[in-house]
């Protein structure tokens, strides 16, 4: 069982432009909107990659290879993160920079967690990609398709490959803890406390309820 979004969309504000504006959250769609960068072209990468098979995924990438291209992600966000990789994995252009908002603020996890009023600053942590480092994501991506496990994640900040098991200590302390069991609070519970990864709702529904289904 995996939840999958929309693949993509690109949305063609201003199609002549040779910018291209990565990102892969609705919500930090939103606030890039909200900014000159508006002048841009927009391509939104919505596919969950954290649960089920990766083995057999083909996502079309409709974009220019010879436009600019800025890829906005995050090392704090497994959905985020994941979606960069296949991305490097997938594009066959050259010119690609990316902006990891974390690097502006360890305390943001994700673009959605910014204001369009970061946006500046955060464009200060811009960084081209050499052939070398987009070949290194790729070799990444690949790693985790070799693996094809249940569930991806990070642990001290790498990418593993785990079954979907390996959060119920973390699910049932949660469970176990709420008073009505109310699923909606139990799952922002798990979000609140989630530092590591950000997973986001959906998945933590998934979780939960496969975690119900088997007391």
């Amino acid at each position: 069982m995996a939840m999958i979004l929309e693949d993509n969309c690109l949305y063609n504000i201003h199609p002549e432009s040779n910018q291209v504006e990565v990102h892969f959250t609705e919500s930090g769609f939103g606030h890039l909107l909200q900014t000159n960068l508006n002048k841009n072209t927009f391509f939104g990468l919505f596919r969950d990659f954290t649960c089920g098979d990766i083995s057999n995924i083909d996502i079309d990438i409709k974009i220019d290879p010879t436009k600019n291209i800025r890829i906005w992600t995050s090392h704090s966000s497994i959905h985020d993160y994941l979606g960069f990789l296949y991305f490097c994995y997938k594009f066959k252009g050259e010119n690609v920079s990316v902006v990891f908002v974390d690097d502006y603020d360890k305390n943001v996890r994700s673009l959605g967690h910014t204001s369009y009023d970061e946006i500046d600053e955060l464009l200060k942590h811009e960084k081209k990609l050499t052939t070398t480092e987009i070949n290194q994501y790729k070799e990444e991506w690949l790693k985790l398709v070799k693996e094809n496990s249940e569930f991806r994640l990070f642990k001290d900040k790498k990418v593993i490959s785990v079954d979907y098991d390996y959060l119920n200590d973390y699910i049932e302390e949660h469970y176990n803890s709420s008073d009505n069991k109310n699923m909606w609070r139990i799952i922002g519970s798990l979000m609140c406390d989630d530092t590591e990864n950000n997973l986001n709702d959906r998945t933590y529904k998934f979780l939960l309820e496969r975690f119900i289904s088997k007391e």
